[in-house]
C-alpha cells in the first residue's frame, strides 16, 4: 500500500511503514522533515549548498539505517532524526 504524498499518518505507521523499506513512506518522511534539517543544517554551516548537501545525506543515511531503527526506545522519530 502506497501513501498520498501529503498524507498524515500516525508516527508509529510511519515508521512500521519505513522500517519495511516502503518508498511512498521516505517521500512522506522526507516531505515532513526536511526543512526542518535543512534549516538547523544552514544555522550551522552557514553555506546554502552545504546545507542541502547534509539535508540529503541525513536522509540517505536515514533510509539506509532504517531497519535496525528501534520505535520502542525512542520518545518521537523526529527527535532521533534531528
Amino acid at each position: 500500500m502506497t501513501l498520498p504524498l501529503q498524507a498524515v499518518i500516525p508516527e508509529e505507521e510511519l515508521v512500521a511503514r519505513l522500517r519495511a523499506e516502503d518508498p511512498a513512506a521516505f517521500s512522506l518522511l522526507y516531505d515532513n522533515y526536511s526543512a526542518a534539517v535543512y534549516g538547523i543544517a544552514l544555522r550551522i554551516v552557514g553555506c546554502e549548498q552545504s546545507a542541502q548537501d547534509i539535508t540529503q545525506e541525513t536522509f540517505v543515511k536515514d533510509w539506509r539505517a532504517f531497519p535496525s531503527y528501534d520505535y520502542q526506545k525512542q520518545t518521537t522519530y523526529e527527535k532521533t532524526l534531528i
